[in-house]
């Protein structure tokens, strides 16, 4: 089912700083992958449960061709601290300092003013094809939801 903002529409681009170093951007996906973007707070006490899950279904997202990426409003330096205290990820961990990627999503901002899980699914022409949120937005709703959108 998921959570219909977006979907439809062309996914804000953007070029963030990934934790090994690198930048990664939208655009770096068109044509080839499907990004499945995870939406997070980083503090969160089950971010690192959820983050496990997206890493333990991204071999599936893989074989269909989707790209799990995380984003989180957190400094560089704070996500590498939680990528390394917990053995680290399958996945870009991207940080979006300034809160703006998140923003342009609207991953923020819950009923009660907390920042709600989000995941999006962008099809290779950067359209959102899916988005959910809260329990939507685990790993194996999402995983469900790309299984039928790359039927």
């Amino acid at each position: 089912m998921g959570f219909t903002f977006g979907v439809g529409r062309q996914a804000p681009a953007f070029t963030l700083p990934a934790t090994d170093g690198s930048t990664v951007s939208l655009s770096d996906y068109r044509g080839d992958w499907l990004p499945v973007l995870v939406f997070f707070a980083f503090d969160d006490p089950q971010v690192v449960e959820r983050l496990r899950g997206f890493s333990a279904a991204a071999e599936a997202l893989w074989g269909l061709r989707g790209q799990p990426v995380g984003i989180a409003v957190a400094a560089p330096e704070d996500l590498l601290r939680l990528e390394e205290s917990s053995g680290g990820f399958s996945f870009p961990l991207l940080s979006d300092a300034d809160g703006h990627v998140t923003r342009s999503y609207s991953a923020t901002g819950g009923p009660g003013g907390e920042d709600a899980p989000l995941a999006v699914v962008v099809d290779r022409s950067g359209k959102m094809v899916w988005s959910g949120r809260h329990d939507q937005a685990s790993a194996a709703a999402v995983l469900a939801a790309f299984r039928d959108i790359v039927r």
